[in-house]
């Protein structure tokens, strides 16, 4: 009951509620964490279940209060997450997101068209106003995003960049299994050994930021400030705080 109570009034974090995938069949919960190989999980739940979307499964907030105690709390259901070096998952949020073209060819795109096509106007409007726009050009640079978000409460953030500890609720979730998108071939095989499902059904995880790309976009202030900022990831999943 505690995370009920806690998280019934925060918009955001019920947000974040709404990304926890719950497996009946399975056995899992897993929560959909944006910009770290989240679609690679979700086509294979989708084929496993054969469903046509992932809105199709069942989110932990339908459930009553009782059987969300025995999902979270009892060793009935396999919980897993899987997170990223902090540093290469803002840029990947800043590359996709902010600096991006976002189609609106359906509906769901359009409205990420709308959002972050206002949340662009947004950042480089408070860049100008308070003095650390890198120019007068509509492009927001990755200087003027890492800034503006900084500068935000973290349960407000837009979770493709909220913290991951506040994500996956790491305060009142005790996981069985936290995976590493940097292992993602090794960690996702345990996951699946432990689901008794077939590796081969997996897609391989892609090749996430490369030294040079994360050179080329950080510098010292930077990597200070992202530091700063998601310190409890850092510490909570093992990353260093050196940039490389």
């Amino acid at each position: 009951m505690g995370l009920y109570r806690s998280f019934k009034f925060k918009k955001q974090l019920l947000d974040s509620v709404s990304r926890f995938v719950v497996s009946e069949k399975y056995k899992y919960l897993f929560i959909v964490n944006p910009k770290v190989a989240s679609r690679s999980w979700q086509d294979l739940m989708l084929r496993l279940e054969n469903k046509d979307s992932v809105r199709d499964f069942k989110c932990i907030k339908e459930y009553n209060i009782f059987d969300i105690n025995k999902i979270l709390y009892s060793n009935e259901y396999f919980k897993f997450r899987m997170v990223r070096n902090p540093y290469a998952r803002i840029l990947s949020a800043y590359k996709n997101k902010i600096a991006g073209k976002i189609s609106n060819d359906c509906a769901n795109k359009a409205i990420s068209f709308i959002v972050f096509n206002k949340m662009r106007t947004l950042i480089k409007r408070n860049a100008l106003k308070n003095g650390y726009a890198e120019n007068n050009e509509e492009e927001v640079t990755f200087k003027e995003f890492v800034i503006f978000f900084s500068n935000k409460n973290p349960e407000t953030m837009d979770v493709h960049w909220m913290p991951q500890t506040l994500l996956t609720m790491d305060k009142y979730i005790n996981y069985d299994f936290t995976a590493k998108m940097e292992n993602f071939n090794e960690d996702s095989s345990f996951i699946l050994k432990k689901l008794n499902i077939k590796e081969e059904l997996l897609l391989k995880g892609r090749t996430t930021n490369s030294s040079n790309e994360l050179e080329e976009y950080y510098d010292k202030e930077l990597q200070e400030i992202v530091y700063k900022t998601y310190i409890d990831d850092f510490k909570t999943f093992g990353y260093k705080e050196e940039l490389l």
